[in-house]
């Protein structure tokens, strides 16, 4: 990830048990992650939340970040 700077990140996920399933992952345009088949985890359960805030890093507090423009569609992104 680009650090000290804006960058869109984008994902796509369609989830399923057989080989329909996808998730895709870009970070300023570049695919990062691009995976194709079962994607539903061990239960199946629903997906019921999204951490948009979540700080990951292994860095020191305290630390910072900024999200803008969410997006949340039901279809993949153009």
């Amino acid at each position: 990830m680009p650090l000290g700077q804006w960058f869109k990140f984008e994902t796509f996920l369609r989830r399923s048990t057989g080989s329909d399933g996808r998730w895709l992952v870009k970070v300023n345009g570049q695919t990062l992650v691009d995976r194709y088949g079962p994607n539903m985890g061990s239960r199946n359960m629903p997906m019921n939340r999204i951490f948009l805030s979540q700080v990951y890093s292994n860095g020191k507090a305290p630390q910072y970040q900024w999200v803008d423009d969410i997006e949340i569609r039901s279809s993949m992104p153009q």
